[in-house]
């Protein structure tokens, strides 16, 4: 699957420009190409690294069944030195040289920004159109392909993601083995690698297991990173506690930026109109707040059912289900029957 996306982020076809085989086209076709095979290094570079240190700590544990993974501390770090050595010369920094030398638009290479991106005004037939990987590119921690350097960026991610996957299927127990090795890694560069690579592996769901959905998660503006390490359960808990306390600020935090909300009213799209939506229900409640019933965690879903009585009006069966991933809610779903047991309060 993630192979597929790294093959997809190479190949895009926007509209075309207005000329013929000259010296952009040929540009474009060998930055096409580097990407390819510089893409092909890294990741399995990185799985054969990762892959080798992972072996190794097997025979220790599977064959020898040592208590620890001590034994394999040295290979690994050698290994892991080959992801996170700060000279230039790590994997991933030279796949990122590499490229940005045959794809950074002109004067470096012949063809044109524009060329590369696919718009706005590209001077070639058929440009690489890099930005349609936009989509893609989000998984990765690149908001949008604006630039070379940010579609290097994410082919970078996709490459990585790729060989993690690979590895999580190929060790099981990666995510804890990875943990083990990092708990006996003094502070270095090899230590980063290891927990970097841990985290890729296991994915969004943060239970142990690799699941297949390696992403970069980058918080959004005036959020703290800390709050990405939360569980599902905390987010959840956290969130309550800020609407009760009507610091929109931090409900805001508690939503990924493309997080969507369905409601008895229809679909709320961004953390913007989640908080106004929820700004305007505590308005309406006058300082009355939901009062839990059951909280029920299971993976990265959270089951909530609550009753809401604000005075003159209650919902006594609200049920709001909630889908996490990495720190911030991406999805929710709310229903809530809204009963009314009296007339409004006075305006006066």
């Amino acid at each position: 699957m993630v192979a597929l996306v790294a093959t997809a982020l190479l190949f895009s076809t926007p509209p075309a420009g207005a000329a013929p085989n000259g010296p952009a086209e040929k540009s474009l076709e060998r930055c096409q190409k580097t990407v390819r095979a510089e893409g092909a290094k890294l990741a399995q570079g990185t799985q054969k690294a990762v892959g080798t240190c992972l072996a190794r700590i097997a025979v220790e544990v599977l064959k020898k069944n040592a208590p620890d993974v001590s034994a394999a501390v040295q290979a690994c770090r050698t290994q892991l030195d080959r992801l996170a050595r700060t000279d230039g010369k790590s994997l991933p920094d030279r796949f990122t040289t590499r490229v940005h030398a045959h794809c950074d638009p002109a004067p470096a290479n012949a063809h044109t920004s524009d060329d590369l991106l696919g718009a706005p005004f590209p001077g070639v037939a058929e440009p690489i159109g890099a930005r349609e990987a936009w989509p893609l590119c989000q998984r990765f921690g690149v908001d949008s392909v604006s630039s070379a350097g940010d579609w290097i960026d994410c082919m970078r991610g996709a490459h990585q993601c790729a060989a993690h996957d690979a590895l999580g299927a190929q060790f099981p127990r990666a995510v804890e083995w990875l943990g083990a090795l990092a708990d006996a890694l003094p502070a270095s560069p090899a230590r980063d690698a290891a927990l970097a690579v841990r985290a890729a592996i296991e994915g969004t769901l943060q239970d142990g297991r690799p699941d297949g959905a390696c992403t970069v998660e980058i918080s959004a503006p005036g959020c703290p990173d800390a709050l990405l390490a939360r569980t599902p359960n905390e987010v959840v808990v956290d969130l309550r506690t800020a609407v009760a306390a009507e610091d929109w600020d931090a409900v805001a935090c508690s939503y990924h930026p493309n997080a969507f909300l369905i409601d008895d009213q229809g679909v709320l799209v961004g953390p913007q109109e989640i908080v106004a939506a929820a700004m305007a229900l505590a308005s309406l409640a006058g300082g009355a707040q939901p009062v839990v019933t059951e909280q029920l965690p299971f993976r990265d879903l959270v089951r909530e059912l609550f009753t809401l009585d604000a005075g003159w009006w209650m919902i006594g069966d609200g049920t709001s289900t909630y889908v996490v991933r990495r720190g911030r809610i991406v999805q929710q779903t709310t229903h809530g029957l809204i009963e009314f047991t009296g007339p409004p309060p006075d305006a006066d």
